[in-house]
């Protein structure tokens, strides 16, 4: 046998290699008749290929050309393509054996009629087309992924025998999840947006107790604006949210239920509770735990801090009351560039005490005047020309000098007094 493939050809028609012309394994190529002849091993000429419209995929000899009628055949040549490249077979199926799979391809109207199909199949894996509806189906074990195209029938499938059916409906755009192998639809989705379920959310067996699903009622979207603004939100029995009645800019939350409305902050690990509310009258911070006001604001003005439910600060029309000690810092560590006060005497003579009323509200007063206060101390001034605020503190300062000072005179005094009273005797 020749040790490599080599072709010979001729372009005279009806031309036949003859059994000297070739060695086992060399091809004779006909271009003219369009055919293949080699030598097998009993020394005979096979012809191979095709013969201008029609050819052989089968290396064995037989009768040919085949008999053809219309799209099928008969003969010993189980499969032939034609020149345009369109694969025929005849009446026989035609399977093609390996050591993990199969081709096959059932014969029922060649093609064209309903059963007809192919399979590449590999163990539980298989690819195929099972009828002349246009079915086609991926398998891996029994997970299917199906699609067809017959009228009336247009969908796409992802089905698992064991477990369950996803599928979509070309004809009517719906998605849906069913239940093998009952084939019911538990759940639909159209085109609309429509949801539809069968069975069970959240416990609840929508069929049986469709009318509500969470607590939700079936027509709670009547109460849902279309728009997405909402002009009201009620919770529970006793609380509605709503836009603020007079002021546009802010959440209005109202009491069903009782006198007081306003908001609770919780915090559950430590089981503290602290709420804002307020009657219409009174408004402030309270500690629910202990029951005690911690900050209340009154609708006449006044504004109380409080401490173990006791009052120790409170606004007034003339001012604030405090009760208890007021504590200034004066730690030496929290201060620099100390210096002491020169002269306080003369300081103190530069600023008067006065009476006087307060403009805004008539209130009468007792005590000094910012300017005079900033020409001589101005560290004791705050604030711009028509807002001007003294520090008080400052001025304790400057009378500690003042006091001591004229203490030293008076000493002084008392020792000279002493001393001439001594010569009188």
């Amino acid at each position: 046998m020749a040790t490599k493939i080599i072709p010979k050809k001729s372009t005279v028609a009806a031309k036949v290699p003859l059994v000297g012309d070739l060695d086992q394994g060399e091809l004779a190529i006909n271009l003219t008749d369009k055919k293949i002849y080699s030598k097998n091993g009993s020394n005979a000429i096979v012809e191979m290929g095709f013969d201008g419209a029609y050819g052989s995929l089968s290396g064995v000899p037989g009768t040919f050309p085949p008999t053809i009628t219309g799209t099928s055949f008969s003969g010993t040549y189980p499969v032939l393509f034609n020149v345009t490249g369109d694969l025929l077979y005849s009446d026989t199926d035609i399977t093609f054996t390996g050591t993990t799979g199969v081709l096959s391809v059932p014969a029922v109207d060649a093609g064209t009629g309903y059963g007809t199909g192919f399979t590449l199949e590999g163990n539980t894996h298989q690819i195929n087309s099972n009828d002349g509806g246009g079915n086609f189906n991926i398998r891996v074990a029994n997970d299917f992924i199906t699609g067809c195209t017959e009228a009336g029938y247009a969908s796409h499938w992802v089905y698992s025998q064991s477990t369950g059916v996803w599928s979509f409906n070309g004809s009517t755009a719906t998605l849906a999840v069913g239940n093998a192998p009952t084939w019911q639809t538990n759940m639909s989705l159209d085109a609309n947006g429509n949801l539809g379920i069968l069975g069970t959310v959240d416990g609840r067996n929508v069929a049986v107790d469709g009318s509500k699903l969470d607590g939700i009622e079936a027509g709670a979207t009547a109460g849902l604006p279309s728009t997405g603004t909402m002009t009201s939100l009620t919770i529970g029995a006793g609380v509605t949210l709503k836009e603020s009645t007079d002021r546009p800019d802010l959440l209005q939350i109202e009491s069903l239920t009782g006198t007081w409305s306003g908001m609770q902050i919780y915090n559950s690990v430590d089981n503290l509770r602290c709420s804002f509310f307020c009657d219409g009258t009174t408004a402030g911070f309270y500690d629910d735990v202990v029951n005690q006001w911690m900050c209340k604001f009154e609708a006449a003005g006044q504004v109380e801090l409080f401490h173990a439910n006791l009052i120790k600060f409170a606004t007034t029309s003339t001012g604030i009351t405090v009760t208890g000690d007021v504590n200034s810092t004066s730690d030496r560590a929290l201060k620099e560039n100390i210096v002491k006060l020169e002269d306080p005497i003369v300081k103190l003579r530069a600023i008067n005490g006065y009476t006087y009323n307060f403009i805004e509200n008539g209130e009468r007063s007792v005590g000094v005047i910012a300017q005079e206060v900033e020409a001589i101390l101005p560290d004791a001034v705050r604030g711009e020309e028509g807002e001007k605020t003294v520090n008080y503190n400052a001025l304790i300062g400057l009378l500690v000098e003042v006091n001591k000072e004229q203490q030293s005179k008076i000493e002084s005094l008392e020792a000279r007094l002493e001393a001439l009273e001594e010569r009188l005797v």
